[in-house]
């Protein structure tokens, strides 16, 4: 074949058990796999570049006050330690309980799936930031699930809300169904009614996504 991008010709191997049809459709579904790689790819590289920032900004600010950075960034710093704990066999370092497990989506974002009862309550509203995304399965008894962002202004793809619903609807009753509805809203239209039984929340200006449940991958 021609070779669109530079002068002279490409040869391109073809598999002589297929047709011509099928060799074609065989490439194309190779190059799709390709570029949603690169995509993902792309992504991850994106998130932890955002988060190597947000980590220098905290370093600064513990530089300058230490005191007062402890208290703004209590939630990053206790995640690190336990981050480090996990990662050292034999550590003496005994970072608080958390009320939350901690997922890795494909794109490198974090995720907080609540425990249980007030667990969820604390999950919920000590550990996601007020413009966070917060999950749970639609009108069905599950864990209080947190989408974390690398700043306030980053903007989740459709593909990591997807991701975040599928744990959210593992982690609730719905977990044995084909699909289950999620729904999601940002942190801060999560409400607590007052003498509300431990982990009932009220939303509002919620969307709702269909998903099939899916198993995240351990820690």
């Amino acid at each position: 074949l021609d070779d669109l991008y530079q002068d002279g010709e490409v040869t391109v191997a073809l598999d002589s058990k297929l047709s011509p049809v099928d060799n074609a459709d065989r490439y194309y579904k190779k190059y799709q796999k390709g570029r949603q790689g690169l995509s993902l790819l792309q992504r991850r590289l994106e998130s932890s570049e955002l988060e190597m920032s947000r980590l220098d900004e905290i370093a600064a600010a513990l530089e300058a006050d230490a005191d007062s950075a402890q208290m703004r960034y209590a939630d990053e710093l206790t995640a690190l330690l336990r981050l480090k704990a996990s990662q050292q066999a034999g550590t003496t370092i005994k970072p608080p309980r958390a009320p939350y497990r901690t997922y890795t989506l494909s794109t490198g974002l974090t995720v907080y799936v609540g425990r249980d009862g007030s667990d969820n309550d604390d999950t919920t509203f000590k550990h996601i930031k007020p413009y966070e995304l917060w999950f749970h399965a639609s009108q069905c008894p599950g864990s209080h699930v947190g989408l974390k962002f690398p700043n306030k202004s980053f903007a989740p793809s459709k593909m990591e809300i997807e991701e975040t619903a599928a744990i959210a609807a593992w982690f609730s009753k719905a977990r044995k169904n084909k699909l289950a509805p999620v729904n999601y809203t940002q942190r801060k239209y999560v409400r607590k009614p007052r003498k509300a039984k431990a982990g009932l929340v009220t939303i509002e200006r919620e969307k709702t996504v269909m998903v099939e449940p899916q198993e995240p991958s351990a820690q």
